[in-house]
């Protein structure tokens, strides 16, 4: 083989050649200790020193810590250790990249975040469970020298536990709604029979993981019916708790019989069960049966004359579930199946008559099925089955809803505010969108996903948590009273948190128990206060500020809507409350709670309305384009001054 030439003058091959000279005159004189040397390199970590004896090369200019430089490197090149691969970071989804180490976490991002939470057979959100250290351990350490250390491990104990059970009044105070729930006029979807002015009617259905809520709008009336489920005007009666029960044959939504519950955790999550997909069809065929019923027998529906309804279904899923091909088009099959199963006045619907709607919705089957429906159903889908197919059943992102009347309000000003994050606290999960919006001069709205996570960290996880923590601080107490702390604890595993105020306080939570005060009593909540804070602010915004220029404006603030049961909490409020005043961060919040607005009737909720406000966006025909980033568009924002719909919408800070 020819050797390589180097270029003239080339003081890189001096260095080499002068060095040559040097390790074989070193050769010479001790050759044996060399190869000896050598050969223990292989086995055993040495430290090579630095030749002592190479002088300066005045020719070429080099110094003698130049190749001492040179030096090392050749001894680390021709070394036989293996190389230390760092492996503290996230491959990219490359097949060349298949035999690289992936980490745990980065691994569950590739998975449904969900999924885990349908798989469950009890149904429960997670429970966090830390690792104590080992008694041994504790007492090897030394706590002359490692106080702090000796502080982070300290345990939660019990000092006292209550003397009697069912202490826990807050759990008590869950508001029992006396349901009505009408479905006598479950067929009609008409005003009248002979009606040829067409009407677009949509039914906005937020269907949350512990409630749904429901809104029916008249698009040309500019008019939004808010659906309720009970007898009072309270806004509990307008909630209706995410569950549907099993007797023999029939779903119903009487609370007896095998329940079914965590309906759209389980209907979103990768592999959905068979059952758990009949008993949502059924679930939301009976919420529209009676939404319909409800709307047709109140005062509203007589003012219509000769109109003919057109019936559109909006629902609400997260954000992140929408960039989920296969789930949101399994999300849409479901509910134009419900839509089918809709068709009725009866108070249950059979696992036949959901398996069937469910099998009809395959464009094989629904061009026949189609013409077998009710001649108000056909008139519904403009006598067509291409309208069924195509315009029945949209599915929209709950944030494109929930801002839905921001910013089609004068205070939204799409250049200053681009950005805008929901922070949606439910009963079992925290969803978090955050989006860059976009309106174009044709008055269409585009939005962009910038970071949207599902977590399972809601109320019931946070009253989950802390339930863990006392019953592993039980396991060593042994008072007594340890049955009653037990018989406590056990009234607060169901709970119907659409109508429970969760304590904040640790102390008031578990009234009647006490805890030695130590650093474990403090940081009771610690661990999880962590994980949504992550959840808030290092996965979301700080992902999504990492491209932006140090003098980007539009971050500092950017609207944050806070909303949900969850909200309400001031466990919540105080974690957000951080990221407003976050002054020198490149990113801040400015919280905004829009009120109810004035087109919303049959409710007057006041502050409760942000818990509303997704069924009541839902109900719109069109809300917009929601764009992954591989789809967006290069889009011209100009100002137009066409009136908005809600020019009137004044919020406090207004006032």
């Amino acid at each position: 083989m020819k050797k390589t030439q180097f270029p003239p003058n080339n003081p890189f091959k001096d260095a080499l050649q002068n060095l040559k000279k040097e390790l074989n005159l070193k050769d010479q004189n001790n050759s044996a200790e060399n190869i000896s040397n050598i050969t223990d390199s292989k086995s055993t970590n040495i430290k090579y020193k630095k030749s002592e004896n190479i002088k300066n090369f005045p020719k070429n200019k080099i110094t003698q810590k130049e190749v001492d430089k040179l030096s090392d490197w050749l001894i680390r090149w021709s070394s036989n250790n293996p190389k230390i691969v760092k492996k503290e970071y996230n491959p990219p989804l490359n097949s060349s990249y298949k035999n690289r180490y992936i980490k745990d976490d980065a691994r569950e991002v590739l998975n449904n975040p969900l999924d885990r939470l349908a798989k469950d057979s009890l149904s429960k959100p997670i429970i966090l469970r830390t690792v104590s250290t080992h008694a041994a351990e504790n007492k090897a350490l030394n706590t002359s020298q490692t106080p702090n250390l000796v502080e982070k491990v300290a345990l939660l104990k019990i000092a006292a536990a209550p003397n009697q059970a069912n202490i826990f009044n807050w759990a008590k105070s869950t508001s029992n709604v006396d349901y009505n729930l009408d479905f006598s006029k479950g067929k009609q979807f008409q005003p009248s029979e002979h009606g040829d002015e067409d009407r677009d009617m949509v039914i906005g259905l937020d269907f949350g993981t512990s409630s749904s809520k429901v809104t029916i709008r008249d698009q040309q009336a500019r008019r939004s019916i808010a659906i309720k489920f009970g007898y009072s005007d309270k806004l509990a009666d307008y909630l209706l708790p995410s569950k549907i029960y099993l007797s023999g044959k029939f779903f119903h939504l009487k609370s007896s019989g095998q329940e079914f519950s965590n309906l759209k955790i389980k209907a979103i999550s990768s592999d959905p069960m068979e059952m758990d997909i009949l008993a949502l069809v059924a679930y939301m065929g009976l919420v529209i049966r009676h939404s319909r019923s409800y709307f047709f027998s109140s005062s509203y529906s007589k003012s219509y004359k000769q109109q003919r309804f057109i019936w559109r279904l909006n629902v609400g899923i997260p954000a992140r579930t929408a960039l989920k091909f296969d789930c949101n088009k399994r999300f849409i099959d479901i509910s134009k199946a419900a839509l089918l199963c809709s068709c009725g006045d009866a108070d249950n619907i059979s696992i036949e008559q959901a398996r069937e709607a469910y099998q009809n919705i395959n464009t094989e089957y629904i061009c026949n099925h189609f013409t077998n429906l009710s001649d108000d159903f056909q008139k519904a889908m403009q006598d067509t089955v291409e309208f069924f197919n195509n315009e029945s059943v949209r599915i929209y992102p709950e944030i494109m809803a929930q801002i839905h009347g921001f910013i089609r309000s004068n205070l939204w000003n799409n250049e200053l505010n681009p950005h805008i994050l929901v922070i949606d606290v439910g009963a079992g999960t925290v969803d978090i969108s955050l989006c860059d919006v976009e309106r174009t001069y044709l008055g269409e709205y585009f939005y962009t996903p910038k970071a949207c996570m599902v977590e399972g960290l809601g109320v019931s996880n946070l009253v989950k948590y802390r339930v863990d923590k006392v019953l592993k601080a039980s396991e060593k107490f042994y008072d007594k009273n340890k049955t009653y702390l037990l018989s406590c604890l056990k009234l607060i595993e169901d709970i119907n948190y659409g109508g429970v105020k969760v304590p904040s306080i640790v102390d008031e939570m578990f009234e009647g128990i006490e805890f030695v005060k130590n650093s474990a009593k403090l940081n009771f909540d610690e661990d999880f206060i962590k994980l949504v804070r992550q959840t808030i602010w290092t996965k979301t915004v700080l992902k999504a500020t990492e491209k932006s220029k140090p003098n980007d404006i539009t971050w500092k603030p950017f609207p944050v809507f806070l909303c949900g049961g969850g909200a309400r909490m001031p466990f919540y409020k105080k974690i957000i409350d951080h990221f407003v005043t976050l002054r020198g961060a490149k990113a801040y919040f400015d919280l905004k709670k829009p009120p109810q607005p004035d087109d919303l009737f049959g409710i007057d909720i006041g502050e409760e309305y942000d818990r509303f406000s997704v069924a009541y966006g839902l109900g719109f025909w069109d809300l917009g384009l929601f764009l992954p980033e591989f789809e967006r568009t290069e889009i011209q924002i100009v100002g137009d001054d066409s009136p908005r719909w809600s020019d009137k919408f004044v919020s406090q800070d207004m006032l």
